[in-house]
């Protein structure tokens, strides 16, 4: 699985970079976890919580997650437990839109 942002295709690439840039300014300090993934990698994810141990993380099998294409990142936050005082994935969302 690809974390990198180069390795989205070119639309959805200056999407991410234009997200965290506002994400940035907006005081949130977010990584990319997830960019491009293979369809085993895709197919290893879907058989979470179905023949693999484990709670579902996905319902895309393989070829139907856009992470197959490089047309979806997946992110987190890198700095301290955002919980601890509020509640910025909604604002993260917002930046989205």
């Amino acid at each position: 699985m690809s974390n990198r942002v180069s390795d989205l295709e070119t639309q959805t690439r200056a999407m991410c970079l234009q997200f965290l840039d506002a994400a940035k300014d907006a005081g949130h300090d977010i990584r990319v976890t997830h960019t491009l993934r293979t369809m085993d990698e895709q197919a290893h994810l879907f058989a979470k919580g179905r023949e693999l141990p484990g709670p579902v993380v996905t319902m895309a099998e393989p070829g139907a997650s856009p992470h197959n294409w490089g047309a979806a990142f997946d992110i987190c936050f890198a700095g301290p437990d955002p919980f601890a005082e509020h509640h910025p994935w909604t604002a993260l969302g917002l930046i989205g839109i």
